[in-house]
């Protein structure tokens, strides 16, 4: 056996440490490749995640009509944003409810606007229902946007949730539904947004003026929005409409043409506040019969309305969210009874009799979709200047 010099031992030793540094080194390498890898993943995954997750904004196609003191006729505004703010809780004027909900921030192309903080009066956020039927909404939006009248600007989630809210999630009848309201409304040119459906332009409308002549008093039909933030009413006073001359003098076809141009203005109204507020808004339709006789009933009268309701049940999902009867005499049971297999099932179960003048229990009812000061006093409310201001004559 050789004897082993100093120098062999020094190198020996060098030798060693060189090839206990190279191993540190080739596992230092092995630990960032795996933790490259992991944090890729991670990346991956939230990619993948937010690439699935609904949008929680929603395109806004230009608000079509104005308010009373603007042209009815012209289109308002750059296409706009509506996002929902951070939970904020506001309170009511007109009730003591302190209800916990955000409103929306409108976004316009040049700068933000952020709206003012509104009440929820029982209604349900935009945000939550996209949520909530995310998946519903994509295989809707994937059954009809073959069809060429649809239009990824228009027919949003907004627009198609509302069909399968009213068809309790079911999507097949929601597709349905929906080509059948863009035919619709291609047919009647109801996505026009000169149709002048609000303000004097509309009472220039022939078959308007033609209804609106067998009324003795402009007020027979009011419109009236009190409140920006929330829904619009159509408010009617047969005993100021002479349904007998109307039905011997304009045909069902002229009368259906208001009918169409009154839901359709209700319909833009409500869609405005929808997007503004973040909430889902509907109007109220309240008939006051106070004075009403069983001879100004017309048959053929309730018989072209109830017609026209159906027609229109898929036209406008989620528009209605009462209809209130105020001051019903006794015969008006008898002639709802008859009309009850005429009206669509989802109209009936939103009707509702009251008496908000006398019956406290009725005017609380009421008073859920309107403030007490914006509400006639002799319907149970505050304002004595009746009718208002800023109500509407025609659509």
């Amino acid at each position: 056996m050789t004897a082993l010099t100093v120098d062999d031992v020094k190198q020996g030793i060098i030798a060693a440490k060189a090839e206990a540094a190279r191993r540190r080194l080739a596992k230092a390498q092995k630990v960032v490749q795996v933790t490259g890898k992991v944090a890729s993943a991670f990346a991956t995954a939230a990619s993948d995640a937010k690439s699935a997750a609904p949008e929680r904004v929603i395109e806004v196609v230009p608000r079509v009509h104005k308010r009373d003191d603007e042209d009815p006729t012209s289109v308002v505004g750059a296409p706009r944003v509506v996002e929902v703010v951070p939970d904020v809780v506001s309170t009511s004027s007109s009730q003591s409810t302190v209800e916990a909900k955000p409103p929306a921030a409108v976004k316009s192309a040049d700068k933000p606007i952020e709206a003012k903080p509104v009440a929820a009066h029982g209604r349900v956020l935009v945000r939550d229902l996209l949520e909530q039927h995310s998946a519903a909404i994509a295989q809707l939006k994937a059954a009809v946007c073959d069809d060429p009248l649809f239009s990824a600007e228009r027919h949003d989630e907004l627009w198609l949730v509302r069909f399968l809210l009213s068809h309790k999630g079911n999507v097949a009848a929601s597709a349905s539904a929906v080509k059948n309201c863009m035919a619709y409304r291609h047919k009647h040119n109801l996505d026009d947004p000169a149709l002048p459906v609000s303000g004097p332009a509309a009472l220039k409308v022939p078959e308007i003026a033609k209804l609106y002549g067998h009324m003795t008093d402009v007020s027979a039909m009011m419109f009236y929005q009190p409140d920006a933030d929330r829904g619009a009413f159509l408010m009617v006073t047969p005993t100021m409409i002479d349904a007998h001359a109307i039905v011997a003098n304009v045909t069902q076809a002229e009368h259906f043409v208001e009918q169409r141009y009154a839901t359709e203005w209700l319909f833009r109204s409500c869609d405005e506040t929808t997007r503004c507020t973040g909430y889902l808004t509907k109007s109220i339709r309240l008939v006051n019969l106070e004075g009403i006789t069983f001879g100004k009933v017309n048959r053929e009268f309730q018989g072209r309305l109830a017609t026209m309701a159906k027609e229109m049940e898929d036209v406008y999902p989620q528009l209605i969210g009462a209809v209130l009867i105020c001051n019903p005499p006794s015969f008006v049971s008898f002639v709802f009874r008859a009309m009850r297999p005429l009206l669509p099932k989802r109209i009936i179960e939103k009707v509702d009799f009251v008496v908000p003048k006398t019956v406290a229990a009725d005017r609380e009812r009421v008073l859920k979709h309107v403030a007490v000061e914006h509400w006639p006093a002799h319907l149970g409310g505050a304002l004595t200047a009746w009718p208002p201001q800023n109500a509407r004559f025609a659509p």
